[in-house]
């Protein structure tokens, strides 16, 4: 899956890429993504799922995320549980300094992102949501804030937590240090010159949590987003 290229045009601040999935990665089936959630957080709801037979347009399959009140008091607890529990998966999690200021300081979540998520909670109505993603390869090479501009008007940005939730139930994502880096412009902070967005990628010696400017381009990189349903 790394044998996709994509040129572009490095003057407009995007750069050729070869990076991509690790071969071994697959979208699990969304109930199994459920099964998983449920024995993590046992506080959850099991249901089951049928999903419908057409993906959006630019999406790679169907994700299960929870709603974050349902398994935590506040974000910033969630983060801190949820890279704990990476840990545990992945053996080492790094955590820049400049992404421990942002959780203890600027942490937010995006207007777009939110009022995403409330809307498939009014939509779906259950503490575990589903929702199609793409988990970096449609933005591959381009920077957070080209990617951001290129985003249609029915996709949206995910952010790190959702992320983190995807590599608990697709530990496969990330299988070594070659991997695409996953780019969650749903959160992240602007400090008062540019906008940064949080980033999570596997090193040398584990998960490697980061905060980047949003105009950094990389051919490593690759933005994460989600996308509403045509109901």
């Amino acid at each position: 899956m790394r044998t996709q290229s994509q040129k572009l045009d490095q003057s407009r601040g995007i750069v050729e890429s070869d990076y991509g999935y690790p071969q071994n990665y697959r979208v699990k089936d969304i109930n199994e993504q459920i099964d998983i959630l449920c024995t993590i957080f046992p506080q959850l709801d099991r249901r089951e799922v049928t999903i419908p037979s057409r993906l959006p347009e630019g999406a790679e399959g169907w994700f299960a995320i929870p709603r974050w009140e349902a398994i935590s008091r506040g974000e910033k607890a969630l983060l801190l549980e949820l890279q704990n529990l990476l840990q545990c998966r992945y053996g080492y999690t790094n955590v820049y300094e400049e992404y421990k200021r942002w959780q203890q300081e600027h942490m937010v979540i995006s207007q777009k992102l939110r009022r995403a998520l409330e809307w498939y909670y009014n939509q779906q109505q259950h503490d575990i949501l589903v929702i199609p993603a793409q988990l970096g390869r449609k933005y591959v090479g381009l920077s957070a804030t080209q990617a951001l501009s290129a985003m249609s008007g029915l996709e949206f940005p995910l952010g790190i937590l959702e992320v983190s939730v995807l590599l608990l139930t697709h530990p496969e994502r990330l299988s070594t240090a070659n991997d695409l880096v996953l780019v969650a412009p749903g959160n992240g902070y602007f400090d008062g010159a540019q906008c940064y967005s949080a980033q999570c990628g596997l090193g040398s010696q584990g998960l490697i949590f980061s905060m980047r400017a949003n105009n950094e381009f990389a051919p490593y990189k690759g933005v994460v987003s989600g996308f509403y349903l045509v109901i």
